[in-house]
């Protein structure tokens, strides 16, 4: 998740209850444009490995 952050910027980590697993979203901070706008999320393992890699606008 390193080489990512230092390519689009650090952003939060955040957790998704629904599938037990934590990840890092860029998206858009304006909630109306939020469900337009394509959304690119890394989800992460315990050492901050990247496991997954979501993009879409059905999040």
């Amino acid at each position: 998740m390193e080489t990512v952050a230092g390519m689009y910027g650090t952003v939060k980590k955040e957790y998704d209850s629904y599938r037990n697993k934590f990840y890092y979203s860029y998206d858009w901070d304006d909630e109306k444009r939020h469900y337009f706008q394509p959304v690119m999320c890394f989800f992460v393992d315990k050492n901050n490995i990247i496991t997954e890699i979501y993009v879409g606008t059905d999040w």
